[in-house]
């Protein structure tokens, strides 16, 4: 004779009765909450509901928004620090001097370039 094992038929049915059981106090919580005009349980119709979602949605884009600004300056104020930086560490800095002899020979050369024919 065959030994049955009842223990999974009593778990699936402690579970359904679990089940059921918070059904049923749910809807006894959402009728007393919804009778008392409680703010999280009062539906505030469709419109109010796509409302409230569209300013969420444009509150996140905003936030998008602006931290794309951010990290775009964040980012150029990195590039413009390193390349100080740089310029500071190579050490052949040229004196006001000598860029004014090298910009000399420059701006002819770049005003001829300018005027027609």
């Amino acid at each position: 004779e065959a030994v049955r094992d009842t223990s999974g038929y009593m778990m699936a049915a402690d579970a359904l009765d679990r089940e059921w059981l918070v059904t049923r106090l749910m809807q006894d919580l959402t009728v007393y909450w919804k009778s008392r005009k409680h703010p999280d349980w009062v539906c505030a119709g469709p419109r109010g509901i796509f409302l409230k979602h569209g300013r969420a949605i444009a509150k996140f884009h905003q936030e998008a928004v602006c931290l794309h600004a951010e990290v775009s300056r964040w980012y150029l104020r990195e590039v413009v620090v390193h390349q100080r930086l740089q310029l500071h560490q190579a050490g052949d800095k040229e004196s006001s001097y000598q860029r004014h002899e090298r910009l000399q020979d420059f701006w002819p050369q770049f005003h001829s370039r300018l005027k027609p024919p």
